[in-house]
């Protein structure tokens, strides 16, 4: 399945078996293995660097050696891992047209997939 914004210039391709639902708060998917996706966006200041925001306390167990500012797709951006209450995350940010974009992917802590 497909998720595209073209409003937003957005669009993204979850993995065969996952279940797209596109909600006014967010876009998630689920998957085999009780793999989760979630999309949204949040309004954050300008100047504020994405690494900054991947540590301002929003994510649950974040590892803080593997935050990475990054380029993706041409535009600022911020990655990193997190782990929490038998779960982990893979938590990517991508700043586009004043907004920040959020993408983020759990999957039980023993799993290979993520």
């Amino acid at each position: 399945e497909t998720f595209l914004h073209p409003g937003l210039g957005v669009s993204f391709t979850v993995p065969d078996g996952f279940i797209i639902d596109n909600s006014a708060a967010a876009v998630t998917a689920t998957g085999p293995g009780d793999i989760a996706i979630r999309f949204d966006g949040v309004s954050i200041d300008k100047n504020r660097a994405l690494t900054d925001y991947i540590r301002s306390g929003w994510v649950a167990g974040l590892d803080d050696s593997t935050v990475k500012q990054e380029t993706i797709n041409g535009n600022e951006a911020a990655t990193a891992h997190a782990g929490a209450e038998g779960w982990q995350f893979d938590i990517a940010v991508i700043r586009a047209g004043g907004q920040v974009y959020r993408l983020l992917t759990a999957a039980p802590s023993a799993s290979t997939s993520l």
